[in-house]
């Protein structure tokens, strides 16, 4: 407790290009439980008129209430095509999850 600084990081959120292709990894082989999925929009316009959402938000956490939880971000309005295959070693700004599971199968 006396090496503890007051900063926890509570959450990754990752860039996806169609959450519902990526929900069933996280949510129905890992387990992890959905607790917020929302469409959030840009707000109103000049003249106050709503605009559509422009991502979906889905938060998932494993165990902690607090800390560990996991964000998958689709931008709605920006269709985004598939990156080529990169294959190598992890470079600046890329991701990497260490995930812990009791049953790998």
């Amino acid at each position: 407790e006396s090496e503890r600084i007051p900063v926890d990081l509570r959450r990754t959120t990752l860039v996806v290009r169609d959450i519902e292709k990526s929900l069933p990894l996280y949510r129905d082989a890992l387990g992890f439980r959905v607790i917020y999925d929302e469409k959030i929009g840009p707000g109103p316009d000049e003249q106050g008129r709503p605009r559509p959402p422009s991502v979906r938000l889905v938060l998932l956490r494993a165990n902690d209430d607090f800390v560990g939880v996991l964000g998958l971000m689709q931008r709605l309005q920006e269709p985004t095509p598939p990156p080529p295959p990169r294959f190598g070693k992890a470079q600046a700004g890329d991701a990497i999850l260490v995930i812990n599971v009791a049953d790998l199968d």
